[in-house]
């Protein structure tokens, strides 16, 4: 808001009008804040609210440690090299929905290479 004179009541009466106007866009409904940097930011809590960079280096925390222990699991038995994949026999297991294991079984394609078939054991 540019500095005006005020001079009469009426003046008086169209500032505070202003200043009620900007105060309602600052404290009521959702800003849009594109292109701004918010400093000292709270924590989101709604679904479309910003987030922290911190909220984003704990998500990635939490989603890195389950990654590291699938890892360390297939580690030594899926190896990929050049494009092809090497699975270790017998050390693979994979699961249905209710924890039955599947049997695979290489099978010739008939063009120099294999597929996989997989079995309920």
């Amino acid at each position: 808001m540019a500095s005006r004179n005020i001079t009469t009541l009426q003046d008086v009466i169209v500032a505070i009008g202003l200043i009620n106007n900007i105060l309602d866009k600052i404290t009521t409904g959702n800003q849009d804040l594109h292109g701004r940097r918010i400093v000292n930011a709270g924590l989101s809590i709604n679904k479309l609210d910003y987030i922290t960079l911190g909220e984003v280096e704990i998500a990635i925390l939490a989603l890195a440690k389950p990654v590291r222990a699938f890892m360390n699991k297939i580690d030594g038995v899926i190896s990929i090299d050049n494009g092809n994949v090497t699975i270790q026999p017998g050390k693979l297991r994979i699961l249905d929905n209710d924890g039955k294991v599947y049997k695979l079984t290489p099978v010739d394609d008939g063009a120099g290479g294999f597929v996989v078939k997989a079995e309920l054991v």
